[in-house]
Parts: C-alpha cells; sequence; structure tokens
C-alpha cells in the first residue's frame, strides 16, 4: 500500500488510475488543499512497485470548483477530462482537458471542451473515451468527449480529437429526438469509442410530463462524431426507471457494437435489477 502524494487533508477524493505501456501507473483526483475551491491533482509512478514522487497540480484555479475527474490512457498517453464549476456569479461550468504524452511525468496547460471561445453554456459531468492508435504505428488516438450541457435545454454533447487531443471539434449536440433537442432532463452519459469512426453514447433521460421516470437512451456516430443519429434510441424496455447507465465498446461479427448495462426497476419500484443489451 502506498500514498500516492496527496497531503493530510480532507478533502481529497474520486481516485482514478491508468497503466501506461511500460507498465508505469498515472493517477489523477480531486483535493482541496491551499485553495477554498478542489482542484485537480496527478501523480505517476515508474510500476506498481514505486512510490510516486511530488504529484503534479494539473488544474489550480482558485476562483472555480473542480470535481468528477476522468482519466484514460493509451501506450505512453494519458488524457483527463473533469468538470469545472465557477464559484463567482454569471460564469457558468465547463468541461476541462488536459493531457499527459510521457506517462503522466507532465501535464498540458488544462483548456475548455464545451465552449472555448466564449461562454455559452453550462456543462456537467463530462466523460472520456480513446480509439486508440495501433500499437507502434505513428497515428494519433482518436479522443472522445461528451458531458450533459445546458445550452439547449438538458442535452448530451460531444467534442472529438483525432490527433490525440491537440485540437477538438466544435462540440456537436449528441441527444436528439427527430432532428430535436431532446425534451426533458438528460444526465449521467457515458461514451465509448468502438473503432472505424463509431462512437456510442449512453445516457439518462426523463421527460417532464407528471409521472414520469427516466430512461436509458444511446446515441451513435459512426464520423468519429461530427453527425450523430436524428433520433436516440431508447434501450431500456420497461415501464419503471432506468437509470445510471455504463457503455463499453465491442465487436458483433467483426462489427463495431456496445454494450450498455444499467439499473432497472421494471420488476417494481424498490429493488433494482441489472439489464443490458448490445447496439450494432
Amino acid at each position: 500500500m502506498s500514498h500516492v502524494g496527496s497531503p493530510a487533508t480532507r478533502f481529497a477524493g474520486r481516485p482514478q488510475v491508468g497503466i501506461i505501456s511500460s507498465g508505469g501507473i498515472v493517477w489523477a483526483w480531486r483535493e482541496q488543499r491551499s485553495n477554498s475551491t478542489r482542484d485537480i491533482f496527478a501523480a505517476a509512478a515508474a510500476s506498481a512497485a514505486t512510490a510516486p514522487p511530488a504529484d503534479i497540480a494539473v488544474d489550480t484555479d482558485a476562483s472555480n470548483e473542480s470535481d468528477f475527474p476522468v482519466l484514460r490512457v493509451n501506450e505512453t498517453s494519458a488524457y483527463l477530462v473533469w468538470q469545472s464549476v465557477a464559484t463567482s456569479a454569471n460564469n457558468g461550468a465547463d468541461v476541462m482537458f488536459a493531457r499527459s504524452t510521457n506517462g503522466g511525468t507532465t501535464w498540458s496547460a488544462p483548456r475548455v471542451i464545451d465552449d472555448p471561445s466564449a461562454e455559452v453554456s453550462s456543462s456537467f459531468t463530462p466523460t472520456l473515451a480513446i480509439d486508440p492508435r495501433a500499437s507502434g504505428t505513428t497515428a494519433d488516438d482518436v479522443v472522445a468527449i461528451a458531458w450533459e450541457d445546458r445550452r439547449q435545454g438538458s442535452q448530451v454533447f460531444a467534442s472529438v480529437s483525432s490527433d490525440g487531443g491537440a485540437t477538438f471539434a466544435a462540440p456537436a449536440r449528441a441527444s436528439s429526438e427527430t432532428g430535436d433537442p431532446i425534451l426533458g432532463g438528460t444526465s449521467v452519459p457515458q461514451i465509448a469509442a468502438a473503432g472505424s469512426g463509431v462512437l456510442a453514447i449512453a445516457y439518462q433521460n426523463q421527460q417532464n410530463q407528471t409521472g414520469a421516470r427516466p430512461h436509458i437512451f444511446v446515441a451513435t456516430s459512426i464520423d468519429t462524431g461530427a453527425t450523430w443519429t436524428y433520433t436516440e434510441f431508447r434501450v431500456d424496455g420497461g415501464t419503471g426507471a432506468a437509470i445510471v447507465p455504463q457503455i463499453i465498446a465491442s465487436q458483433v461479427a467483426g462489427k463495431p457494437a456496445a454494450v450498455t448495462v444499467w439499473t432497472d426497476f421494471r420488476a417494481n419500484q424498490v429493488d433494482g435489477d441489472v439489464y443490458t443489451a448490445v447496439s450494432h
């Protein structure tokens, strides 16, 4: 058991961990130290048997509350997203991104993904998936980010990088009902990269009418996030609530696919069961 690097503080949490191709370990977490708000920190070690040196402050903006980090790694690259909420009035909430190309030893400066040019949305709970480059090639990882976005009600937006996080495409709305923003409250998106430009996002949506319950939907893209399905696909089939989806990339008959899993209350409103569905 090793101490990753967080000092004696009450507010360290939401740890993430990844293993790079050399066997090194990368950690990320959120923590409140000298600032009055939480920040994002990271650490790296050469192996599981090696204690990490001093940790790294990836994000130390004293005026924003940073939380919900998500870490993904491939070969020697590490990718990190998190939610940053302004504590001052009228400054919104953003999806932030940083990357490391040397196994977590150093990190790029944080940057805004959801609205990099101007504050046009409040964005929350980002999720991250990597379509990894083939080992030993000079190609770049595809880095796909999705989040809950409030610019058109309560939606899921996504932005994708085809050059390992160096640049990102303009955000695109992934949640859709016959081309229009989906109604109701949309939350907890999860994204998977299935290869060959195929991306899938699972999310929870609850309509506005009285008595409505949340259900699980999947949106897909076959062109690396440039466009998304015209109408979302509901994957749970019950009348009870379905909540908190997770999604992972897979294959069916050699073709890209995604497996979604969620907690389902179709039998009754007290005891949830785990259900799954395959999209391909």
